[in-house]
């Protein structure tokens, strides 16, 4: 920058060298503030790793916890939902997304059937208005995504923001053949820019007078 400042306008060079000297004989050189661009982040999901159900409403056919440490992708437990025949499993929270911010949703998946035609039991990932009324299907998979290994899903729920939403898991299977929904880290953040000014000092060694 300084570069540009003398080959651009060589009397503002000379006054600048002029101000050099006088932060040498004050012992400290003052330079002008700047504006730095960060963003703060938060997770708007109580429990995103599904360790505690703190913030989720579940329903299981069964007699059984949608929450398990059967398989986990971090923690303890992880969502696991039917397992079962002629499930229908849910688990629902409620979300505050913040106005005029980038609103993101990620989540880890596995897939475990027992299903060889494909396509009869499915997981749903809705956001739905308070009142349950479905606005987007962020996800939807099925016994044909069977996977052995881990899997991100990434959204964009921007659209959103400024709404106060439900975030709805559903799982359902038919009467044979049972498949196993996993979900884990189901992370919604919302990330605000925020601008802050620096004043950088240069502390210099005072000449021995």
């Amino acid at each position: 920058m300084i570069r540009q400042l003398w080959k651009t306008w060589p009397r503002a060079g000379i006054a600048l060298a002029g101000l050099l000297v006088f932060g040498l004989v004050a012992g400290v050189l003052l330079l002008p503030a700047q504006s730095a661009n960060a963003a703060t982040c938060q997770e708007l999901v109580a429990d995103s790793g599904f360790e505690s159900g703190a913030g989720w409403q579940t329903v299981a056919t069964g007699n059984y916890s949608l929450f398990s440490n059967f398989l986990a992708h971090s923690g303890a437990k992880a969502a696991h939902l039917a397992g079962v025949n002629s499930a229908s499993d849910s688990a629902v929270t409620s979300l505050a997304l913040p106005a005029n911010q980038p609103i993101a949703l990620s989540f880890w998946w596995q897939v475990h059937t027992e299903e060889t035609a494909g396509g009869y039991d499915a997981l749903s990932l809705l956001l739905t208005d308070s009142q349950g009324k479905p606005l987007y299907a962020v996800a939807g998979l099925t016994d044909l995504n069977a996977a052995s290994t881990w899997q991100q899903t990434q959204v964009d729920l921007s659209a959103f923001a400024g709404q106060t939403v439900q975030l709805r898991l559903a799982a359902k299977t038919d009467g044979s053949l049972v498949t196993d929904f996993f979900v884990d880290d189901l992370s919604v953040t919302a990330c605000a820019a925020t601008t802050a000014t620096q004043k950088i000092f240069l502390p210099l060694t005072n000449r021995n007078r």
